[in-house]
């Protein structure tokens, strides 16, 4: 693969680099695809073998926790960690996918971006930690009570900056192609977790097993992020902001509300549990749907790997786009016929008291085969800047699952959440399908390009 190097203008490339090959067919095979797209599919393989230990490392942790406390302590623990997530998900202001596609590459100005985004990462967490408090969730109220308000909300605080600022650690190695120490990382985090759980502190049990599975992430992030700033981090703040600087906010911007709702469900479908649910039964619902998120982020890890190529200066957008969705169908694929035999071990190894998560673990992982579909067009969108596309994708995964699940969860309880992924998922596949036809027939619709092409005046 020739070197490609990014815009420098930070805008978008002309309408042949993106979408020169969507007349006539394109016929490519996967050995082709892999020599031709070498970064794309070297960097995914990296990713998903990531996200596999997280996931292996993850079900490990909760089957420790569930064999050392009763499940209502496990669903205190999990409501939580959801709660971080949450967070973590309604902070994140785009700014993730903007430095995956306006800060690649280890010049000045990526740099400038980066650092100026952590600090706005940090600022946007803690204000939806005191906007959280002040909802008072009942799955945060432990925390309160365990260290006291003062000390709990600095505590909380402190673990919702740490995963959030790791996340873009994540993605500004992956522009980097430092794809191993993604991986380093994501292990750290995983087997940290474990010594934790000899030395849990006193007191609340629930609280104490949160922070042995919340502390080891979010630290490394911390710590890690000063690692990537270095000794340049105070000299990149006080560098001018780069050109792309307009680009990348009006990205983020965009792209933002789209995020928080194609991500909405996965983070918000738990609260709804928590609140229609017991402890006991959202301990199970956890550590099945905890299964499953971890098979939707492999194709959510390729498809940022897919933004970061998808957009270089003369990538075939639609081949890699192709083979993208071939790798993550095949990954989650292997992962649904898995959790055939894997449904039965779960009360083997967590106990009877988990049979639901056995019941609802099928249903919930089958889901990701839809969801790559909606993944990988979804991308696709935003790579050729289709706003219209990208919020009618967006919207219509987060509408579709949520609004049946504020329904049916209070009156079916779990089987009405599962019920509404279900629907939600093969809601957005069906939208996204229909972007990609409509993209490979009409040029993308750019409401910004229009806005700023606008006549500033008009004649009397």
């Amino acid at each position: 693969m020739e070197a490609e190097l990014p815009r420098p203008d930070g805008e978008p490339d002309e309408a042949p680099s993106w979408g020169a090959d969507l007349e006539g067919p394109v016929v490519l095979s996967v050995a082709g695809s892999a020599r031709s797209h070498r970064h794309l599919v070297h960097g995914s393989a990296w990713l998903v073998v990531n996200v596999g230990i997280a996931a292996v490392g993850s079900f490990a942790f909760w089957l420790v926790a569930a064999n050392i406390e009763p499940a209502s302590v496990v669903g205190v623990a999990a409501a939580l960690f959801t709660a971080m997530m949450f967070l973590n998900y309604a902070t994140a202001l785009g700014l993730p996918i903007a430095i995956a596609r306006y800060a690649a590459g280890p010049g000045r100005d990526a740099r400038t971006l980066f650092a100026w985004s952590l600090i706005a990462t940090v600022l946007s967490s803690v204000i939806g930690v005191l906007f959280l408090m002040v909802i008072a969730l009942s799955s945060v109220r432990p925390m309160l009570h365990a260290f006291g308000t003062a000390s709990g909300l600095l505590i909380f605080t402190v673990l919702v900056i740490g995963v959030s600022v790791s996340v873009l650690v994540d993605v500004r190695l992956v522009t980097l192609h430092r794809w191993g120490w993604v991986f380093v990382k994501g292990v750290a985090g995983v087997l940290l977790r474990f010594p934790l759980l000899l030395v849990r502190p006193a007191g609340n049990p629930g609280v104490a097993l949160f922070l042995c599975a919340a502390a080891p992430p979010a630290l490394l992030g911390i710590l890690s992020s000063f690692i990537m700033l270095g000794r340049s981090a105070w000299s990149s703040l006080r560098s001018p902001l780069p050109s792309s600087t307009r680009a990348a906010v009006r990205f983020a911007s965009v792209n933002y509300l789209g995020q928080l709702a194609v991500q909405g469900p996965t983070l918000i479908l738990p609260l709804i549990a928590v609140e229609n649910v017991s402890n006991r039964d959202y301990a199970s619902f956890y550590v099945a749907f905890s299964v499953a998120t971890v098979v939707f982020l492999i194709p959510l890890t390729i498809g940022q790997v897919l933004l970061t190529e998808g957009g270089l200066r003369g990538a075939d957008l639609r081949a890699q786009t192709r083979l993208a969705l071939r790798l993550a169908l095949g990954v989650a694929a292997l992962a649904t016929l898995a959790c055939v035999p894997g449904s039965r071990l779960i009360t083997a190894a967590y106990g009877p008291s988990y049979q639901k998560a056995a019941d609802l673990l099928i249903p919930l992982v089958a889901a990701a085969l839809a969801w790559c579909v909606t993944t990988m067009y979804l991308t696709e969108a935003r790579v050729r800047e289709d706003t219209p596309g990208t919020v009618a994708i967006s919207s219509s995964f987060f509408v579709a699952t949520l609004l049946p699940a504020l329904v049916l969860a209070s009156v079916f309880g779990l089987t009405g959440v599962t019920v509404s992924w279900l629907v939600g998922n093969v809601a957005a596949m069906a939208t996204a399908i229909v972007v990609h036809r409509r993209a490979s027939r009409y040029p993308p619709i750019s409401w910004w390009a229009w806005y700023a092409a606008r006549p500033t005046s008009h004649p009397t």
